[in-house]
């Protein structure tokens, strides 16, 4: 009997072991449930990700400040557009190397309004580039700083103050050195200008009027002259501003 207690209290011992080890021992995670080492597992993978993401937030917006600075440098950027030049008369001349960004073709758009608009420069030419005849310096900026909308002859919709008379370097990004009286192309590019194609009234060599100078906008440094352009051959004068008359061509920005 003394046996049979002993052993029967060694068993009891034993379940009772049996069960507490159950208990302290880790319990085993349900079906899906990735328990307490899985979730640590996961918040580091996570961690990683984030530091991974924000490296490439880092290397991206160091590619922008990069692009950005290059666009702003295109947009300060002014290209030299090719003369027109195309014939050669010794190597490594204008005509042979036809350096500058290539004139588009068509050169000219004329948009049926009375104004012409130049596709290499996107300026709006007056189409009639003998409107006001001859002129002084100061009547020609008036006459241009007041052409407007007239419903005739113009008809884009202009005011006071959108028409202007062009700088020096308004008129001569006209020019075209292939061509001479004028040296200006007809609205393709592929040929010299006629009268109406596209513009009219260009002064021409021997065409009358004396003077074939446009005047500009833009002073001769200090001196009282101002620089006009001779569309014959494309030569820039100093031209005295209140005892000469020359032609006047205004000249617009896009609308």
């Amino acid at each position: 009997m003394k046996k049979l207690m002993v052993a029967l209290a060694m068993t009891f011992l034993l379940v009772m072991a049996f069960d507490i080890g159950n208990v302290l021992a880790e319990p085993k995670p349900k079906v899906g449930n990735p328990g307490l080492p899985g979730c640590l597992a996961k918040v580091s993978q996570q961690e990683q990700v984030i530091t991974d993401q924000q490296s490439t937030i880092l290397d991206l917006q160091g590619q922008i400040a990069e692009l950005k600075a290059e666009l702003d440098a295109i947009q300060n950027y002014a290209s030299v557009p090719q003369t027109g030049q195309t014939q050669s008369f010794y190597a490594d001349d204008d005509g042979a190397l036809e350096m500058g960004v290539p004139l588009p073709e068509p050169r000219f758009t004329d948009n049926g309004d009375g104004t012409v608009t130049d596709n290499l420069t996107k300026l709006v030419w007056l189409k009639n580039a003998d409107r006001f005849g001859l002129l002084t310096w100061e009547a020609a900026l008036n006459a241009c700083n007041s052409l407007q909308d007239d419903g005739v002859d113009l008809t884009d919709g202009s005011i006071p103050g959108d028409w202007r008379l062009s700088n020096i370097k308004e008129l001569q990004s006209l020019l075209d050195y292939g061509y001479w009286n004028p040296c200006l192309s007809n609205a393709l590019g592929t040929a010299k200008y006629v009268d109406g194609d596209p513009f009219v009234g260009v002064s021409l060599y021997g065409g009358g009027g004396g003077d074939n100078d446009y005047w500009s906008s833009t002073s001769s440094g200090g001196s009282p002259s101002a620089l006009g352009l001779d569309f014959v051959d494309g030569q820039v004068h100093m031209c005295g501003k209140g005892d000469l008359a020359h032609y006047v061509w205004p000249v617009r920005n896009a609308n």
